[in-house]
C-alpha cells in the first residue's frame, strides 16, 4: 500500500489549497493509498535554526517540536503533497518554515556528493499553489520549489489554482478538481 502525506500550509482551514488537496487525497484513498494529513496551522513549531545538528549530531532534525512527526511521516512516505496559497508572491510562512526544516533530509556534505539525499529514492511530490490573481505568469514560484525537492530526489509535479479569490472558489471549478484527481493517480501509480 502506498503512503501519501499531505502537508497543508494555509493558515485558513477549508480554503482553496486545502480543498484541492482533499480532493487529491480522496482519490488517492480510492486508489488504495494510506493518506495522512497535517495542517501546519494547528502545530507549534519553528523554522530551521541553522544549528547543523542534523549534519553533526543526528541524521534527522534535532529540534523537538510538533514538526518532528511531520518530517518523519514525509521521510517514510511514497508521495507527498505540499499546499499553500500565494501570499505576497510567495508560499505561506507556515509552509516556508516546513520547507526550511527539510534541510535535515540532506547528507552532511550534500554539495560535494552525487546523491545528496538521505531519503529513499522514488518519492513523488506534488506542489499545490493557489492565488487570487488569474494571470498565469504572475507569481509562478512552483519551479523554484520543484527544484529544491528534485535536489532531494523527489519526482515533482505542480498544480496551480488561478483566480481563486474567495475561500470556496476551488470547489466551484470542476476542471481543477479533476486535475487534482489526475495528480493523485500520478502520485499513487
Amino acid at each position: 500500500m502506498k503512503k501519501l502525506v499531505c502537508v497543508l500550509g494555509s493558515p485558513r482551514a477549508s480554503g482553496n489549497s486545502e480543498t484541492i488537496a482533499m480532493r487529491l487525497a480522496d482519490r488517492a484513498k480510492e486508489l488504495g493509498a494510506d493518506v495522512q494529513v497535517f495542517r501546519l496551522e494547528e502545530l507549534t513549531y519553528k523554522g530551521c535554526r541553522g544549528c547543523m545538528g542534523c549534519k553533526t549530531e543526528s541524521d534527522e532534525c534535532v529540534v523537538e517540536d510538533d514538526l518532528k512527526p511531520v518530517l518523519n511521516a514525509v521521510a517514510s512516505a511514497d508521495a507527498v503533497v505540499l499546499t499553500s496559497p500565494i501570499y505576497f508572491g510567495q508560499i505561506s510562512g507556515q509552509l516556508k518554515c516546513f520547507v526550511d526544516r527539510t534541510f535535515s533530509y540532506l547528507v552532511p556534505d550534500f554539495f560535494k556528493v552525487s546523491n545528496p539525499s538521505r531519503l529513499n529514492p522514488g518519492k513523488k511530490l506534488a506542489l499545490i499553489l493557489t492565488q487570487g490573481d488569474p494571470n498565469e505568469s504572475a507569481h509562478n514560484i512552483a519551479p523554484e520549489y520543484e527544484e529544491i525537492f528534485r535536489f532531494m530526489g523527489f519526482e515533482t509535479y505542480s498544480l496551480r489554482g488561478l483566480g481563486l479569490g474567495a475561500p470556496d472558489d476551488a470547489a466551484k471549478r470542476p476542471e481543477l478538481m479533476r486535475q487534482a484527481e489526475q495528480l493523485a493517480e500520478r502520485l499513487i501509480s
